[in-house]
């Protein structure tokens, strides 16, 4: 939980803790909380609320008294803090009441995952007897190695010929890869022989993006 919604001045800290004391004081079962829970929030309150009134007033703002002030807003927040997490957390409080309270409500909608967009950007960087090593990167942003975000994997398919093929259907799965760089193994048979990869950016749920341009590479015996 954030402590972005707890006001950082004073003055509208201490309005916002006599809001969420009172509230709770009325009715503390509303907010799944017992009456012993209410009085520990309302202590907590009523003693930095009373602090801060002497460290406010010139005639009795000394550094003791701020120092005693500091003191008790800091065992108020670590008090409401908790409490506010545990309500926050409740299925059975209604939103109305956490907003009453000055709470942030808890985003329990999670974004829709899309298919990717973009293509792979492939580089064949070694050819080694029976194994070719490759990059990847993201035709939006060529210079850098990574995928695109919500991005789990590639999907890398491989066409062994005796030419470079330009179709990507003619290309069996491969493998899913996750790090780079990535070697591709091939048989003894497929010594001489051109080997050409395309690939496919493939999210979480399985969806894929566009094929990738083949890159092509004879295989090494």
């Amino acid at each position: 939980m954030t402590a972005s919604y707890i006001p950082s001045r004073d003055q509208d800290l201490s309005a916002w803790a006599l809001n969420f004391s009172t509230l709770i004081s009325a009715a503390p079962y509303r907010y799944g909380l017992q009456p012993a829970d209410a009085t520990t929030i309302t202590d907590v309150g009523n003693a930095y609320i009373a602090a801060l009134n002497i460290a406010s007033d010139p005639a009795t703002r000394t550094e003791p008294s701020v120092a005693a002030k500091d003191a008790a807003r800091v065992a108020m927040l670590m008090v409401m803090r908790q409490y506010a997490q545990q309500i926050r957390g409740n299925a059975g409080v209604s939103n109305g009441d956490k907003s009453a309270l000055g709470l942030n409500l808890p985003n329990n909608t999670r974004s829709p995952v899309a298919a990717p967009t973009t293509s792979p950007l492939l580089t064949l960087i070694a050819a080694t007897p029976g194994e070719i090593t490759a990059r990847f990167a993201d035709t939006n942003t060529p210079d850098k190695r990574a995928m695109p975000s919500g991005v789990l994997g590639l999907q890398v398919f491989v066409a062994v010929a005796d030419h470079a093929l330009a179709d990507p259907s003619s290309a069996p799965f491969r493998a899913v890869v996750t790090k780079q760089p990535f070697a591709l193994a091939f048989a003894a048979p497929d010594a001489g022989k051109v080997a050409t990869v395309f690939a496919k950016w493939m999210n979480r749920k399985g969806e894929v993006g566009p094929w990738s341009n083949g890159v092509s590479m004879r295989v090494v015996a």
